[in-house]
């Protein structure tokens, strides 16, 4: 059944402060004043503020998993199709930077949450990885790795700055400008260190 307006713009709401301000403890409240309507409306619709929790979070989760399995299942090219995905992933991360620790929690506690996508995308997509690496390889443009290694690589180096971005921005004295160039940055960086290439 298609969402109402009103519950697409709770859900909205939810997911600006619960993964980009990280506020994991918000209030119905809080979250109600976000989306501009009464908290009743969260009960109705979620009943609790923990079912709006996880069902954002499972949302958002299916829509990171899709974006990359259309990227690296997709017919590209090696080299292209991570550009592709590094650009989707930090504009995700731009706008959601505290995801990652949500999922990794409770991936850690519901160990099924995956397996969904496991059995319907994974080998495909990473029997294709593994054969443009191969090519890479065999052409001597990149040394070997498993696709499962090249994946991690790619999503810990893009979401680690996101991620620490506080202590890094005090580590390393930026500002706001200063950090915001510094994630930018992270795309040419990643992409150029994986392949020894220009980006």
């Amino acid at each position: 059944m298609k969402a109402s307006k009103t519950q697409q713009e709770i859900k909205k709401a939810a997911k600006i402060i619960f993964f980009s301000r990280g506020h994991i403890y918000a209030t119905t409240q809080e979250i109600a004043d976000e989306a501009g309507v009464n908290r009743a409306m969260i009960h109705y619709y979620f009943r609790k503020r923990d079912g709006l929790f996880l069902n954002v979070l499972k949302e958002s989760i299916e829509e990171l998993l899709n974006e990359i399995n259309a990227v690296f299942s997709s017919d590209d090219p090696l080299r292209p199709k991570t550009r592709t995905f590094l650009h989707l992933y930090m504009q995700r991360m731009t706008e959601y930077p505290h995801l990652p620790n949500f999922i990794i929690s409770e991936v850690a506690k519901n160990r099924g949450m995956f397996k969904e996508f496991r059995r319907s995308y994974v080998h495909t997509m990473m029997q294709k990885l593994r054969n443009q690496i191969q090519e890479e390889v065999r052409l001597k443009k990149m040394k070997p790795i498993s696709p499962q290694h090249f994946i991690v690589n790619l999503v810990s180096l893009a979401s680690f700055p996101f991620e620490t971005s506080s202590m890094l921005k005090n580590f390393f004295s930026f500002n706001e400008r200063g950090i915001a160039t510094f994630l930018r940055q992270r795309k040419k960086i990643i992409y150029e260190s994986i392949f020894n290439d220009v980006y």
